[in-house]
């Protein structure tokens, strides 16, 4: 008979911290905002994808580090990032930048062989 109760339990115990951030960047306005952070930062015009890719990343980083993540093993992705052109007149006016970032899903570091053999000697 499957233990299903305690899987879940298993998995939500080794589950490393979990999170994310949505970065949004206008150039034309100059700010970039991070509003579930309440986060807000002015920024020249000349700001790119990989500068907004940048600060997604260190804000997922301080807030992962904040709910608890082990800084030496955090595991960080972009999980989108786009860039687009505002149009004004003909006329390139800015660019509207977004990335999303996480934390990325697994086990907390170290705790891969103790879940194998936790498996291994309830549910084969």
């Amino acid at each position: 008979m499957p233990r299903w109760k305690v899987a879940n339990a298993i998995g939500a115990g080794l589950a490393r911290t979990t999170c994310e951030v949505t970065l949004f960047a206008d150039t034309e306005q100059e700010i970039a905002t991070a509003p579930e952070e309440g986060f807000n930062k002015t920024i020249p015009s000349s700001y790119s994808k990989a500068d907004a890719t940048t600060m997604a990343l260190d804000l997922l980083r301080r807030k992962a580090i904040a709910r608890g993540a082990n800084p030496d093993y955090l595991e960080l992705e972009v999980v989108d990032a786009m860039e687009f052109n505002m149009v004004r007149g003909f006329f390139t006016a800015g660019k509207n930048i977004r990335v999303m970032a996480q934390v990325k899903p697994g086990l907390i570091h170290g705790y891969d062989p103790i879940a194998e053999k936790i498996m291994d000697d309830h549910f084969v």
